[in-house]
């Protein structure tokens, strides 16, 4: 059984954060790091977003508000409120100094969707797109350094895509969900029985 297409974007981009010897490192190369997973964030003009992911990189006072894409339906409303993020409703991420910070809103998605989810998204945010043998932008970002690294397809050749970081979502299957919830059940019952011996 293998985890739905949102679930492996989330470990993808959550990856690329990270120093993965198996995995592409992008975003970890250029300073960037999980600022928030999943958390609705009011935006000035009073719309509500809850972004997948955002990942800040200090070095460059940039941020990365992800939208991760699975399938082929694309909510036209929900990229119209991502259209309304302003700089100043991320002024809670762990940054330095918001002096010169920017961001893009970045859809992710899979190659054999990419097609469907780019008509909708009509080149108003950039695209990251994860193939089987490479990851390739569509768009540009505001951030030069970002678009210096993905001026090319960045090759998959050997890399073990991760999938340990995002277990699951509501998207999986219940035959996916099940081992994960079993074994925290076991993981919190063993612990609870270690604590109740030491009592005794």
């Amino acid at each position: 059984m293998k985890p739905c297409n949102h679930t492996r974007l989330m470990n993808y981009v959550i990856g690329m954060c990270k120093n993965h010897e198996h995995w592409i490192c992008v975003f970890n190369d250029l300073g960037y790091n999980i600022s928030i997973i999943e958390q609705r964030i009011r935006t000035s003009s009073g719309e509500a977003v809850k972004p997948d992911i955002i990942v800040t990189s200090n070095k460059l006072l940039h941020s990365l508000v992800f939208e991760c894409k699975g399938g082929i339906t694309v909510d036209t409303e929900q990229l119209r409120r991502y259209g309304t993020l302003a700089e100043n409703d991320l002024r809670w991420v762990n940054i330095y100094t918001f002096d010169n910070f920017h961001f893009d809103v970045c859809i992710a998605d899979i190659q054999k969707n990419h097609s469907a989810v780019l008509f909708h998204v009509n080149n108003q945010f950039p695209m990251i797109t994860f193939g089987d043998d490479d990851v390739f932008k569509t768009g540009e970002f505001g951030e030069k350094k970002l678009n210096e690294a993905f001026q090319n397809p960045i090759s998959l050749e050997g890399k073990i895509p991760p999938l340990s970081y995002y277990p699951f979502c509501e998207e999986d299957e219940k035959a996916y969900i099940v081992p994960f919830v079993m074994r925290g059940l076991v993981s919190i019952a063993i612990k609870k029985s270690k604590r109740w011996f030491k009592f005794f």
